[in-house]
């Protein structure tokens, strides 16, 4: 069962292969194409260290004055100095915590101040001027702080070990990098999407078709959609359920009608020496033809022009055994199983599900049984 769903999976998404790689490329190369057209986005970084030398400390008093300062130098006020200081004075608020990152390292006492921009020379300039701000908020901090009990913070100091430099180039856009990443992550996303939308629309499997129909109808179910495929499912339909009846009446339904089926079962019983009677069963346009004397089987074809009280009614009238013939293509599952409990409540025999998937078969087997009718 597990087994089969994942065959079902996996056959969904190669049905809709076409669709699925079609998207993805459309979708990356858009994202292609507005990665092309961004401004290029350069970052460039200073590290500042700040130590307390008046006491001894095992970090954590470092720790806890660097994290002081990443905050103070992260407040708005701040942010906008650095930006004047870099000759940015026209910076929105907005862009200020964008441009400009400040954050603290792992090891205490050390600070990472980044500043971003459209060019290398923007982004060198916000970042050292970042350094320098925060050297001027220790001192104010530190001088603050000494005001205030004459002994917190004295010692504070901040030294800047790396000053910001040119960087190579841009780190961003990268068109191609972000084209691939997008377009495999749109590829998974609508394989999965087909699959769910399969699920939703109540199609039968794609990997064991007859397996779940007879499952939920207990009803011997077979797939055509190949001339060996009729010949491995219709004859031992015939011989196990249709060889003693007096003649069978094959319903079916899709949307091209087809009288394929019926002909075969026609021919299959012409082999075992039946005389074999065509019924046109379609009430739209037709009338039951009467029997050949000569005929011990008949063959009752309703068609998919027959809505379905007209062949329930046809079922009725010769309820001795009966094939539904469906196609999954253009039926739900619920359909088809609402349609195979029915036929039993108007007296019909149900014999057997065949989900018929032909290609141009139904003249040729049409004409196969005439010329076995007439030799």
């Amino acid at each position: 069962m597990f087994d089969s769903e994942i065959r079902d999976h996996l056959l969904i998404m190669r049905r809709y292969l076409p669709v699925i790689l079609g998207g993805a490329a459309l979708i990356a190369g858009l994202v292609y194409f507005i990665q092309q057209q961004a401004l290029p986005r350069f970052e460039s970084t200073s590290s500042v260290r700040v130590n307390v030398t008046d006491m001894v400390d095992d970090g954590l008093v470092t720790d806890f004055r660097a994290a002081s300062l990443v905050e103070l130098v992260s407040t708005r006020t701040n942010l906008r100095r650095i930006a004047e200081q870099a000759g940015l004075p026209n910076l929105a608020d907005a862009e200020l915590e964008e441009r400009i990152e400040v954050r603290q390292r792992r090891i205490p006492g050390f600070v990472d101040l980044t500043g971003r921009g459209s060019t290398a020379e923007v982004a060198t300039a916000l970042a050292n001027a970042a350094a320098r701000i925060m050297l001027d908020v220790n001192q104010e901090d530190t001088a603050a702080l000494t005001a205030a009990d004459g002994t917190v913070g004295a010692a504070t100091e901040t030294t800047i070990i790396a000053n910001a430099k040119l960087p190579a180039g841009p780190v961003g856009p990268r068109p191609l990098r972000d084209a691939v990443t997008v377009g495999l992550i749109s590829m998974i996303v609508l394989a999965e999407a087909s699959v769910l939308l399969t699920k939703l629309r109540d199609r039968v499997s794609l990997a064991d078709p007859e397996g779940a129909l007879q499952r939920a109808t207990g009803i011997p179910t077979f797939t055509i959609d190949n001339e060996e495929h009729y010949n491995q499912a219709l004859m031992p339909l015939f011989v196990n359920s249709l060889a003693k009846e007096p003649g069978v009446t094959v319903v079916q339904r899709g949307e091209q009608p087809s009288t394929a089926v019926a002909s075969q079962i026609g021919n299959a019983a012409t082999l075992v020496g039946r005389n074999v009677a065509l019924i046109d069963a379609n009430l739209a346009n037709a009338q039951y033809l009467e029997l050949d004397t000569r005929a011990n089987f008949s063959v009752a074809s309703v068609t998919s022009i027959s809505n379905e009280s007209e062949a329930l009614l046809a079922v009725s009238r010769m309820p001795h055994a009966v094939v539904l013939v469906c196609d999954p293509e253009s039926l739900t599952k619920s359909e088809i199983v609402s349609l195979a409990r029915t036929i039993p409540g108007v007296g019909g025999n149900l014999v057997g599900i065949i989900l018929n998937r032909p290609s141009g078969l139904a003249d040729k087997f049409s004409a196969a049984f005439r010329k076995t009718e007439s030799g």
